[in-house]
């Protein structure tokens, strides 16, 4: 049932794509181009790489060909369209009410595209981004999360995530820490979860640097899962 609930918290931990920016156009299309030009099926690519970095894309696909020339030929893809991207209802409010409080941006993407996309969608940068250079397993392995708490000096159990793929929810719950699901596909994922939202337009914001509470106005209260 929908219903206004509150979570506590001390730190925000992000995704970005399908999160803060509406990226996932521009990602399937140069997953697409990709691989037609390798010949690949294009509904695998694309089932695949849903919260997962690209290099595992390229490693479970084409283990055959070089990692690295291949991440390279999607990105330069990617960037043709990644600079048209727009924020995510709400997000630019919820970047901004973020700011002076602890938070991270958590992405399975290349630091590289994601400043870009950031900058295209004209929201804040935070001080600490953990992206796909940072770790050596993928969503959803904990380690994203688990790192990004560390370099926050949080304990999992004071952090809140904001996710839109089950490889993230997995991680988040893998790692201890409590998930938003933000979107569409978060509604199958219920028991995964400790609440979930359509868009950052039902959320607000308030408490001190150090207790931030979180009341999501139009989302759906799931009991808490850690």
């Amino acid at each position: 049932m929908r219903q206004p609930f509150t979570l506590e918290c001390s730190t925000v931990l992000v995704d970005l794509d399908g999160v803060l920016v509406d990226s996932m156009p521009a990602i399937r299309t140069a997953l697409a181009a990709w691989a037609a030009r390798r010949g690949l099926p294009v509904h695998r690519v694309l089932g695949l790489a849903h919260g997962r970095r690209t290099v595992d894309v390229v490693r479970a696909m084409v283990p055959e060909r070089d990692e690295d020339t291949e991440v390279r030929m999607i990105t330069e893809l990617e960037i043709d369209s990644c600079r048209r991207v727009l924020p995510v209802a709400g997000a630019d409010r919820f970047v901004d009410a973020l700011a002076g409080r602890p938070w991270a941006i958590v992405t399975s993407g290349l630091r590289e595209i994601s400043l870009l996309k950031l900058k295209a969608a004209g929201l804040r940068t935070p001080d600490v981004i953990v992206s796909a250079e940072d770790v050596t397993v993928s969503k959803p392995a904990p380690e994203c999360y688990l790192r990004a708490a560390r370099t926050m000096n949080a304990p999992t159990a004071d952090c809140v995530v904001f996710e839109d793929a089950p490889a993230g929810f997995a991680s988040a719950r893998a790692a201890g820490i409590r998930c938003i699901g933000v979107g569409p596909t978060a509604a199958h994922y219920s028991g995964e979860l400790s609440g979930r939202i359509h868009d950052f337009t039902g959320l607000s914001m308030s408490g001190t640097h150090d207790e931030c509470r979180l009341r999501l106005s139009s989302g759906v209260s799931i009991p808490s899962r850690r």
